[in-house]
């Protein structure tokens, strides 16, 4: 087979426009992929076991209830970094930091993510000690990508992160609900962060 020029130049051309479009997919990719992952649960994890190390092993706990519990996290009125751990998707946490700066009662129906006080790092490793109000598709790990179900993210007492699909939820509460009594937790505190228990 005869090579002309044309060929030639076309053959070195070629892997350069398979470059050219990768490189444009990536870019692409970056800028249009959806806007996922901007409260990640696991980054709690070092904020709620960092307090445990500073409190005997304790996790907070307050008279007026979790949500206030949670502002104990704050390192400082001033610091507003953790927040972003402790809200679920598409929630700025205005209503923590608010609170936190004014010294008001946080109002736990409008807590994104739910936050059970009172447990200590002996607790029964199995407990949820923060999760998702509310089920997103993807989570915030994975939301806004093609195919995914809709879960909640949760944290146990040993730091174990887990995507708890909306089918799964219920038998998991399940097991919460009994993890919680074992652990001295009365059928009133439980339904605080779980709800009334359906007969």
């Amino acid at each position: 087979m005869i090579s002309t020029p044309a060929a030639r130049r076309y053959r070195f051309a070629k892997p350069l426009i398979v470059v050219g479009i990768m490189v444009i997919s990536i870019v692409a990719w970056f800028t249009l992929r959806p806007k996922s992952h901007q409260h990640c649960i696991k980054a709690a994890i070092f904020i709620l076991h960092g307090y445990a190390a500073e409190h005997g092993g304790a996790y907070p706990k307050n008279d007026r209830g979790w949500g206030d519990a949670m502002l104990s996290f704050a390192p400082s009125p001033d610091n507003t970094d953790w927040v972003k751990y402790f809200v679920g998707v598409d929630d700025d946490g205005a209503h923590l930091i608010r609170a936190l700066k004014s010294g008001e009662d946080v109002i736990e129906d409008r807590c994104t993510r739910i936050y059970v006080e009172g447990l200590t790092e002996k607790s029964d490793s199995g407990i949820a000690i923060l999760f998702d109000r509310n089920s997103v598709k993807g989570g915030d790990h994975f939301r806004g990508f093609p195919g995914q179900k809709p879960l909640r993210e949760v944290i146990t007492v040993c730091g174990q992160h887990l995507m708890v699909k909306d089918p799964e939820w219920p038998s998991f509460v399940a097991k919460q609900r009994e993890l919680l009594k074992n652990e001295g937790f009365a059928g009133s505190e439980i339904s605080r962060y779980y709800g009334p228990e359906k007969n």
